[in-house]
């Protein structure tokens, strides 16, 4: 699940690193494509959407954690229900 993390939050971490020291360089420094939006701005749009979606992939994680969770509950349910019938069945037909 880290991995995967590191993953999706890798380019928003590289541009992240270049603005930073970009900014390191100049302390007035603009984004090449935006002249106008200072870096700052920027970095602290990645650094939201770097949490975002780590915040995403930990809720979505746990969801599926939960989905396999209640998957397995209803097959063990289904198998004990399958297995008291065959037992039921041995049963009435040993009468």
């Amino acid at each position: 699940m880290v991995f995967m993390l590191q993953i999706l939050c890798k380019p928003f971490l590289a541009i992240l690193d270049s603005c930073l020291m970009s900014m390191l360089k100049n302390p007035n420094s603009h984004f090449p494509i935006w002249p106008e939006v200072l870096m700052f701005r920027i970095m602290i749009l990645l650094i939201l959407v770097c949490i975002n979606i780590m915040l995403i992939w930990l809720i979505w994680g746990k969801i599926m954690m939960r989905v396999m969770i209640i998957n397995a509950k209803i097959q063990f349910d289904i198998m004990s229900f399958h297995y008291w019938l065959v037992i039921f069945w041995q049963f009435r037909y040993r009468l």
